[in-house]
């Protein structure tokens, strides 16, 4: 899982939930399977949610091999979230 408190720069890659808290400003796109929304938090990219995250992965992964521009796996992935 993944929580969001702040402003990020960069996409957010998630197999599990990913939880946007109030403050949150997301500067990129959000991969999820689930995804927690409180109100007030914003997100500037797109949504990509459940199997298009593996889709969506496995193409950057091929674009990073080769030699794309990378621009799609310059994300930000946040650590996940302590219990």
């Amino acid at each position: 899982s993944v929580y969001v408190s702040g402003r990020v720069h960069g996409d957010i890659h998630a197999d599990r939930l990913v939880e946007l808290a109030t403050d949150s400003i997301v500067e990129g796109n959000v991969y999820y399977n689930v995804l927690q929304v409180e109100k007030g938090a914003q997100v500037n990219g797109n949504l990509v949610q459940g199997k298009q995250v593996q889709e969506v992965s496995k193409a950057v992964e091929q674009s990073d091999q080769s030699g794309g521009s990378g621009q799609a796996s310059a994300g930000l992935r946040i650590a996940p979230k302590q219990a």
